[in-house]
């Protein structure tokens, strides 16, 4: 055949149709052919499913967060989650109580394993909001994030202390005295607008029979006594209220008589803690005479509040003399065969240590006196 008419020599012919045929064996060789079927494909890309496999996690769902109350903040743990040898990150989030949301544990403070379950501390909340919290395991390959669970299911609700800085309790009312000439069982109401977790103290003095038996759900704080003719009896209990309403309580008076009051401390605004002891009670019995000092008493604990009686028999009156006490009653009371005086004041304690007690002053009695101080936190 002729190739003239192409303007084609017939060596020329020849090298064009060995080009064509080295064309067509690489393209062959670069395409791989898929069984059972005509045509021919490519991909480039490693199988979706293979990654899908990879990034699997266990558990299958995020473990929730618990959230615990510490100095300083929130601590935070929750169970860990895996992805085989892959590295597995954290990412948490709280909602407040306002609604706002917003990431923690980042940076320095990120997330940490130890023992077998994994937590942070959320050193930024603010005191009397109350968080939610939230956490999201991420698998990280080379440096990057990739998949990732969703998110765990809220954390239980944590309210972060108001910062008190005053007392957290605050003397508000007494109630009405409860009077006595013998022994049997007396009802004293709790003060009006008592609520649970208020301090009460209860206060009873006179002569007695024998000693006054604890109320029910009370704790002793204090019981002396003085001797001879003149004898008398102190005795101070307290107790965090509740919805009883009432404490009954048996004086166990003789013809002396005996008066017994309730006072009520109401907690401050953020305190949720209940009422305790804030150090050693103090109590004794001082000498006849126009006045008496308390020693005082020392705390162990901050933002203490300081309560001091001073009681004795046969005065005419009682009243606070000189010392940074607030007196919150001085009565005298003759529901027997003499007067009972009664002298009840308080201070705050900002710092441990010894916090003195007042000078108390009466007029008229011969007898010794008996007090107490108390403080509570």
């Amino acid at each position: 055949m002729r190739h003239d008419h192409l303007g084609l020599t017939p060596s020329a012919c020849r090298a064009r149709a060995w080009a064509g045929v080295a064309v067509a064996a690489l393209v062959a060789a670069a395409t791989p052919v898929v069984a059972g079927s005509a045509a021919a494909f490519f991909d480039a890309l490693p199988p979706r499913t293979a990654s899908m496999a990879a990034a699997a996690f266990t558990p299958p769902s995020a473990g929730a967060v618990t959230p615990t109350l510490v100095p300083g903040g929130v601590a935070l743990t929750w169970t860990p989650s895996a992805a085989g040898a892959a590295t597995v990150t954290y990412r948490v989030q709280r909602t407040d109580d306002l609604g706002a949301t917003m990431a923690v544990c980042t940076g320095a403070s990120a997330p940490t394993a130890s023992s077998g379950t994994v937590g942070c501390v959320d050193s930024t909340v603010q005191p009397g909001r109350t968080y939610r919290y939230v956490q999201q395991p991420v698998l990280v390959r080379n440096g990057v994030d990739t998949w990732s669970q969703p998110q765990s299911a809220p954390s239980l609700p944590v309210t972060v202390p108001t910062v008190v800085t005053g007392p957290r309790f605050v003397f508000a009312s007494a109630s009405t005295a409860a009077t006595s000439t013998k022994s049997g069982p007396v009802s004293l109401p709790f003060p009006a607008g008592t609520v649970d977790g208020d301090l009460l103290v209860l206060i009873s003095f006179g002569g007695r029979s024998t000693l006054p038996a604890l109320p029910v759900g009370w704790n002793e704080a204090a019981s002396l006594s003085t001797k001879g003719s003149d004898a008398s009896h102190l005795y101070v209990a307290w107790r965090s209220a509740d919805s009883s309403g009432v404490a009954t309580f048996d004086a166990q008076s003789n013809a002396a008589g005996t008066v017994t009051r309730l006072f009520r401390y109401a907690r401050a605004t953020g305190v949720t803690d209940p009422p305790v002891l804030a150090g050693p009670v103090a109590f004794g019995v001082a000498s006849a005479g126009a006045t008496a000092a308390p020693a005082g008493v020392a705390t162990t604990a901050a933002s203490a509040t300081v309560v001091e009686v001073a009681a004795i028999r046969g005065a005419a009156a009682i009243r606070l003399g000189s010392g940074t006490l607030s007196a919150r009653l001085t009565e005298v009371v003759a529901p027997g065969r003499v007067p009972l005086a009664v002298g009840v004041a308080d201070a705050f304690a900002p710092s441990t240590g010894p916090s003195a007690g007042a000078t108390w002053q009466q007029d008229g009695s011969t007898a010794d006196w008996l007090w107490a101080s108390v403080a509570f936190r």
